[in-house]
């Protein structure tokens, strides 16, 4: 992953993207948590998911097995990257899962729906991807860090995301709040006034790959 750091949502310890995973793993505050949940009649899969895209952006969820990937899809959307609803997919050893409510075949094979359990199609390691929207496409990359049993109270549970990475105000050097479209610069909220490209090009710098992309001003949920 990358260097970015973020928070283990247990017990408050900040790590190093590359370090949280194992963390994770092992965290004695998030094990004591688990021990509470487990050994009821509903006890089953849990997976492990860690989401990453380029090196700063990472965010490590457990979901239920019995979960579907347009259950994920709705996740990713609500806190990364939903504009215009726009399309999306997924490819898990090269079968697409697609958000279609149409299925077709413009690439040559029709996809799958995503109304399908992650029982019926992830494995421990396995790594797949995601796309949203196919015109300025983000592209995220997942992963099956483990799968145990137990119970967790909702289909999807945040265990870690990166801090927001800080960027720099191309003019005076502080720190960067919007993001100007048009050229791909950034601006504290005083420089991007006087900035030449105008304030139609102006978009917000948030915690997100999609940041400065389409129509996307921020997430649904965090």
């Amino acid at each position: 992953m990358s260097n970015s750091k973020g928070e283990c949502r247990f017990c408050n310890k900040t790590f190093s993207g590359r370090g949280i995973g194992k963390h994770l793993l092992l965290c004695r505050s998030k094990k004591e948590k688990d021990e509470m949940l487990n050994g009821r009649k509903n006890e089953g899969y849990i997976y492990h998911l860690k989401i990453s895209a380029w090196s700063l952006y990472w965010l490590h969820i457990e979901m239920k097995g019995t979960a579907t990937l347009l259950d994920l899809d709705d996740f990713l959307r609500g806190i990364w990257l939903e504009c215009c609803g726009h399309l999306s997919q997924f490819t898990i050893h090269g079968v697409r899962y697609s958000s279609y409510e149409e299925q077709d075949d413009w690439w040559g094979d029709a996809p799958k729906s995503m109304n399908i359990s992650l029982n019926d199609v992830l494995d421990f390691k396995d790594k797949f991807n995601h796309e949203y929207d196919f015109g300025t496409t983000t592209e995220l990359s997942l992963q099956v860090v483990s799968v145990r049993k137990g119970v967790i109270n909702e289909k999807i549970r945040m265990l870690a995301r990166n801090n927001p990475p800080v960027f720099v105000c191309e003019k005076c050097n502080g720190i960067a709040t919007q993001m100007c479209q048009a050229c791909r610069e950034d601006y504290c909220d005083e420089c991007i006034e006087e900035h030449e490209c105008g304030e139609d090009y102006v978009m917000p710098i948030v915690n997100s790959p999609r940041t400065g992309v389409c129509g996307y001003f921020g997430p649904f949920e965090e």
